[in-house]
């Protein structure tokens, strides 16, 4: 797999042909448009930006509990697929809830809790 380096968030996003998830941000991949599945760097205060907005759509105080989500060690679960940035807006992600999603909410906190 190819490895693209990018100097921010923004670059990286906008290189994005699909949805750019919680589990593919952390594992440092992601579907480029051109290229297909590559690999990327980015440098660790625009990572530490992408876990900031990823925790937003998680925790209400997503600036606090970001590092939950930076030194996440567990599985790769399919529900933190449901965490992923929105496509047009480059600072903000979403969670997509599937039917309970007070509770889903809950279990990805406590999944988060319990394997950082």
């Amino acid at each position: 797999m190819k490895t693209r380096y990018y100097k921010t968030l923004r670059g990286l996003l906008s290189q994005n042909a699909g949805q750019l998830n919680f589990n593919d941000f952390h594992a440092n991949q992601f579907y480029h448009k051109t290229a297909g599945w590559v690999t990327f760097r980015l440098p660790e205060e625009e990572k530490d930006k992408g876990y900031k907005i990823l925790a937003s759509a998680i925790y209400s105080n997503g600036n606090k509990m970001y590092e939950r989500l930076k030194y996440y060690h567990g599985r790769s679960c399919g529900i933190l697929n449901r965490i992923f940035f929105c496509r047009h807006e480059h600072d903000r992600a979403t969670y997509c809830a599937g039917q309970d999603y007070v509770g889903e909410i809950r279990f990805i906190q406590n999944l988060l809790r319990n394997n950082s």
